[in-house]
């Protein structure tokens, strides 16, 4: 531990430290209680310094079979996988490479990990006659004005503040899209007051 020092000298503790620590010879240990004690995350031992009678690993038997179905037929990620057995996600990654299975890319991980994220709609399957005609109204409306690139978004634009109104209703009404779903963008001219835009919107 750091000497006691007059805390009119030193602006902090860290700064105290540092001045009545420099050039003494301290264990890693003691070093490592001063930088947990300075620093607001905590630093850990290394795994050669635990030792070895606290460390145990949980079995992970797995077959090439079985992690195989699990990764490629099931599509778990590897911390799927890995809360299944018990383990840590190194030793399956390292399972997969022992057993030459392809891992995925980011791209394919993300795609299926927002497949399997549950929807945020619940669309309603019996409709009044009056719910009929919103809904088509705002089909016409997306498919004339609606952007269809995007596969996990419904995007539209328009300048005609009835118009987005009308479809909003729709998707709240018809689709009941949970409210923190809905997103709303400006576009604007550099000649254009963005202020007043904002408040007319």
């Amino acid at each position: 531990m750091a000497r006691q020092s007059d805390p009119r000298v030193f602006c902090s503790r860290s700064c105290s430290a540092h001045f009545n620590n420099t050039g003494r010879k301290l264990s890693r240990e003691t070093r490592l209680k001063i930088a947990n004690t300075l620093s607001s995350s905590p630093i850990f031992l290394l795994k050669s310094e635990i030792p070895k009678k606290l460390i145990s690993y949980a079995p992970f038997n797995v077959t090439l079979e079985d992690l195989d179905k699990l990764y490629n037929d099931e599509k778990l990620s590897s911390g799927d996988i890995a809360k299944k057995y018990g383990v840590s996600v190194f030793r399956v990654i390292k399972k997969l490479k022992k057993y030459k299975i392809p891992r995925r890319s980011s791209a394919e991980s993300n795609r299926i990990q927002f497949l399997r994220t549950p929807l945020t709609f619940n669309k309603k399957t019996v409709l009044t006659f009056k719910e009929k005609i919103l809904y088509t109204a705002g089909l016409m409306l997306y498919w004339a004005e609606g952007a269809k690139g995007n596969s996990d978004k419904v995007d539209l634009a328009n300048s005609d503040p009835n118009l987005a109104k009308l479809f909003i209703k729709m998707m709240r009404e018809i689709y009941q899209v949970r409210e923190s779903k809905f997103r709303a963008s400006i576009f604007c001219y550099s000649n254009q007051d963005i202020k007043n835009l904002i408040a007319f919107w």
